[in-house]
């Protein structure tokens, strides 16, 4: 195997060779540093360019941990591997308290009460286990956590079902077991997806190698006639998305819901043509606004809040995976329909949730996750936007 020196080591056997002329080091003479300095910068650029080309010609056939190596020594990434799926975020895996009661009509001292992180929660035989405490104030009736699978091959898990667990009620300081009302349940606002696969040795090698080629591994001619043929109308292509060389490909249609099974046929075609990149499975977050509206005339009441649901509709027209939700344009949209004398906007609903503001507040706008999609759903039967009008 070649080995290369750095510029240290080179300095050090140019030191080496200056000291049969009685010099210890290079830098101690002014005069010789000035000729010797551009002559290293060189050697070490032309080393380092050297070492790169041996490298990348070394990729074709390296495999197992010499191909790790190699990768590790040209880009600083490793291979990827199959990991527990987990959700790291603070807005999906919950506890929470049934209705109409707080932590603090469960405790005999009135106070809140702490579930100890590690606590085993169960989705259809499948085991995660919590990461944070998770800590109730008297007032407190939902709390989240963070999770993460026991196993790798857990699979995908739906919205709603890691709805058990194996909390010790005895256990918790000062919990009122006296009271069979008392319990605490739990529940995912949004799915949890299956991490990585394990990636194989021509994986790995294709996805380095598309990335020395700086550009992208994706012939997006190819790719947009084959999506045309299944119905997908638009794409957008996240570099990197799963890591170097490996690209999220967001995929749109008519239905600003695309179905699973679209999903999967464009992930087979991504994975035919393109091994390595995969579609993204976009987590959809519906939202629904309680608008306090006051009007000009009241005998146009009706046709103003539809023409307000409308423009506020229309806001959502550009929002892809990651793009955080603009409330401030959904009042300026509301604020701009004929016959509005003021509207303002008392709370959000995220996928059944509700998020106050509170009133003078700066109107927030709230992030979303890389693979999370603010949406208005078509098919719910709740109001888009519940009017509270103002006489």
């Amino acid at each position: 195997m070649i080995t290369f020196k750095t510029e240290n080591e080179i300095l050090e056997e140019i030191n080496k060779d200056l000291g049969i002329i009685g010099v210890s080091d290079l830098y101690e003479s002014p005069v010789l540093a000035s000729m010797f300095s551009p002559f290293i910068a060189k050697v070490t650029e032309l080393n380092n360019t050297m070492e790169q080309i041996y490298l990348q010609s070394r990729l074709a056939t390296a495999t197992g941990s010499e191909l790790e190596d190699i990768v590790y020594q040209i880009t600083g990434n490793k291979r990827m591997v199959q990991l527990p799926p987990e959700d790291l975020t603070l807005t999906n895996f919950h506890f929470y308290l049934p209705s109409d009661m707080k932590a603090g009509d469960m405790t005999t001292d009135g106070d809140g009460f702490t579930i100890p992180a590690g606590v085993i929660v169960t989705a259809d035989g499948f085991d995660f286990y919590t990461l944070d405490d998770a800590v109730f104030s008297s007032e407190s009736t939902v709390v989240y956590t963070r999770v993460r699978a026991t196993n790798v091959d857990t699979p995908y898990i739906d919205t709603g079902t890691l709805s058990t667990h194996n909390i010790d009620y005895t256990t918790i300081p000062n919990f009122d077991t006296s009271n069979p009302n008392n319990v605490i349940l739990c529940s995912n606002d949004k799915p949890i997806v299956p991490s990585t696969y394990n990636e194989t040795d021509d994986e790995l090698r294709y996805r380095i190698l598309q990335w020395i080629a700086g550009r992208s591994s994706i012939n997006e001619s190819t790719l947009r006639a084959k999506f045309m043929e299944i119905g997908v109308t638009d794409y957008i292509i996240h570099e990197d998305f799963y890591g170097v060389g490996r690209a999220g490909i967001e995929i749109r249609t008519d239905n600003p819901i695309v179905s699973e099974a679209l999903l999967v046929q464009a992930n087979e075609v991504v994975k035919s043509i393109y091994p390595g990149n995969r579609v993204i499975v976009p987590i959809y977050l519906p939202v629904q606004f309680t608008m306090e509206l006051e009007v000009n005339d009241p005998a146009a009441l009706a046709e103003t809040k539809t023409n307000i649901e409308d423009a506020v509709k229309g806001t959502f027209n550009d929002y892809k995976l990651g793009t955080p939700l603009n409330i401030t344009a959904a009042l300026t949209a509301a604020r701009s329909v004929d016959n509005v004398k003021s509207v303002d906007c008392n709370c959000v609903f995220i996928d059944g949730y509700k998020q106050s503001i509170e009133s003078g507040q700066t109107i927030p706008s709230i992030p979303a996750q890389p693979d999370e999609q603010y949406i208005v759903d078509p098919d719910s039967t709740l109001p888009f936007i519940e009017f509270v009008v103002k006489s």
